[in-house]
């Protein structure tokens, strides 16, 4: 048994010493108590907080690409819908005032419908290159 007393603690190289005399002072006892350097110790605290927000993350990307891919469909309607002549038509009578009052319409804007649609598609170019990355192993 030892307490502050009878012990003394000393670092050499990458291990503690922790000197134990005897009550008498005649026996000393040298232990050696191995641990990792505190930049050891550091790093594997900061990978730890890593690992939790990975763990924290993975689950909210799951969603949002599970959300996405059942967005999608729809995505391609309006596009489809946004290029062709049924679009351009309804654009037309819209605009000859054949609309009913107070139906929205923002549709048949061409920047709105542009600007999502093109949101969508650099979005989908910038997940790209960070999937790629992701499974490149890149930095």
């Amino acid at each position: 048994m030892y307490n502050d007393r009878n012990a003394n603690l000393y670092t050499y190289k990458k291990c503690y010493l922790l000197v134990v005399k005897s009550i008498n002072f005649v026996d000393i006892q040298i232990i050696f108590l191995f641990t990792m350097t505190p930049k050891q110790l550091q790093n594997i605290a900061e990978m730890e907080g890593i690992l939790n927000k990975i763990e924290d993350f993975t689950p909210k990307a799951e969603e949002f690409l599970k959300q996405w891919q059942e967005l999608l469909p729809e995505v391609q309607k309006l596009n489809a819908y946004y290029g062709s002549d049924q679009w351009r038509q309804d654009y037309d009578d819209a605009n000859a005032g054949k609309i009913p009052e107070g139906m929205p319409h923002g549709v048949l804007s061409e920047d709105l419908a542009y600007n999502a649609l093109g949101d969508q598609y650099f979005l989908a170019v910038d997940f790209l290159k960070l999937v790629t990355k992701i499974i490149s192993r890149e930095e």
